[in-house]
């Protein structure tokens, strides 16, 4: 039996299901936790987004708040272009971290916010099949 040690994204489905992401591979339970738990409310923490069939998954930055460096993740289903960019709280572009085809999986990039001031800065990642966006808040 091999030990998990680290855990980027876990998640349950619209459809029951359990998913767990290590960041190499992504599992899934055998049965739907429909029955057996029903979440009514969410924590401060963002949930994981996914479109209908699971393609790509993706989710909130860590460490955030964070000072220095935060780590993105993602997991693509298949390979496909993609776009990683920062911009701060006005909008204006800071960096684009990933502009490229990236091969399917999981993938993390790391944000250096060097000499940017402390604030909240806003991550956008494009797909062909999934946009949003998401808060940092740089200390």
């Amino acid at each position: 039996m091999q030990l998990i040690t680290s855990i980027l994204i876990m998640k349950i489905s619209p459809s029951g299901f359990f998913y767990i992401s290590t960041g190499s591979k992504v599992y899934k339970s055998v049965e739907s936790f429909d029955d057996i738990y029903q979440p009514t409310y969410t924590t401060g923490i963002r949930a994981a987004k996914e479109n209908e069939n699971l393609n790509n998954i993706f989710s909130q930055s860590y460490p955030n708040p964070f000072s220095g460096q935060t780590n993105i993740t993602f997991h693509l289903k298949r390979p496909q272009n993609i776009r990683l960019a920062i911009y701060n709280s006005v909008g204006q572009l800071i960096e684009i971290l990933v502009d490229e085809y990236r091969a399917s999986g999981s993938h993390c990039e790391i944000w250096d916010a060097g000499i940017n001031s402390p604030g909240i800065y806003y991550y956008r990642i494009e797909t062909e099949e999934f946009n949003d966006s998401y808060r940092l808040i740089l200390q």
